[in-house]
């Protein structure tokens, strides 16, 4: 197969891999520090495209390994390591291209391969940077480094600044068996701190000089998730038993995929048996509990604690 120029990269399928070529003033700009990666066809797992416009250039993506695709934004697309952005000009090769990767992928799946075995054991550049980041950022954890999960979450985040010191905190406060999916810094109640998804609840843990708190939200009570983007930074509402938790201050290339992995985990624990819940009113003195906690870490502000206090009060 010929190579496909695009605007920040080129693409050739040669043999049963695929080889992502960087190259331009564009892949400088856009932070592309691999030359070249080789992927095996067999670990590509899913691919998408965004059509050029004569005004707007196009992206086409891939999955490797069995990882969904999330939501991604245009300054993001231009990041991404699994990204080429295209023009309109070069829109019908990367059409073609895709067809051809999707007809790849359908055929792999109906082989029964498995995509993340065959991206583990490849020779993929990305790999080897992403493994030395996880190094060392295991190095600086501490004992919350040891953890695989705790260090795979971490080495997703694409900004850790100010969270290092509750992400080696985060171990004391999960319960035994409870596993940590994904992390995000974001700010709650005017703290900053970190939001941890685990296989149970999502919550957030502030643990700074001037004062430490944890509110966490179980699965099953997660009905619904919305978020909202501004200059690089987000907001992830969630809902939970008819109240919005805001978490503001998140970078958006860790709120996308946070947001679609709650929803995903909130599906699958809706489907799951649970106990039936009390009525209204333990539930309100559940709200009051957390309440109290995020008062005395010092959180929310006196006239805060007060004013939503006596709201819930009044449900009672």
């Amino acid at each position: 197969m010929t190579v496909i120029k695009g605007y920040n990269g080129s693409v050739e399928i040669t043999g049963d891999d695929l080889v992502l070529t960087r190259h331009g003033a564009m892949a400088k700009l856009s932070k592309q520090t691999i030359p070249e990666r080789v992927i095996p066809l067999s670990a590509i797992s899913a691919v998408d495209i965004t059509a050029a416009t004569m005004v707007k250039n196009g992206r086409l993506r891939l999955g490797l390994g069995g990882a969904p695709l999330t939501t991604l934004g245009g300054a993001d697309a231009l990041t991404d390591q699994n990204t080429v952005i295209f023009t309109h000009h070069q829109r019908r090769d990367f059409q073609e291209l895709h067809e051809l990767l999707t007809s790849i992928i359908e055929r792999n799946r109906g082989a029964g391969i498995d995509a993340a075995f065959a991206h583990v054991h490849s020779n993929d550049a990305l790999l080897s940077v992403e493994h030395q980041k996880g190094s060392n950022l295991v190095a600086k954890l501490g004992t919350a480094g040891e953890r695989q999960d705790i260090a795979q979450a971490a080495a997703r985040l694409n900004w850790t600044l100010g969270s290092k010191r509750e992400i080696k905190k985060l171990p004391e406060h999960l319960a035994d068996g409870e596993t940590v999916r994904l992390l995000a810094s974001g700010t709650y109640g005017n703290a900053k701190g970190i939001v941890a998804l685990t296989d149970r609840r999502v919550l957030y843990l502030r643990h700074g000089l001037t004062g430490q708190g944890l509110v966490d939200f179980p699965l099953g009570r997660i009905s619904s998730v919305t978020t909202s983007e501004r200059l690089g930074l987000g907001t992830l509402v969630l809902f939970v038993a008819g109240n919005s938790e805001k978490i503001s201050d998140i970078l958006s290339r860790d709120l996308a995929p946070l947001a679609d992995a709650i929803r995903s985990a909130t599906t699958s624990s809706s489907t799951q048996p649970s106990p039936q819940l009390p009525p209204s009113q333990p539930d309100v003195l559940d709200q009051i509990t957390r309440l109290s906690q995020l008062h005395a870490s010092g959180v929310i502000s006196d006239e805060e604690f007060n004013s939503k206090k006596r709201e819930l009060l009044d449900r009672l």
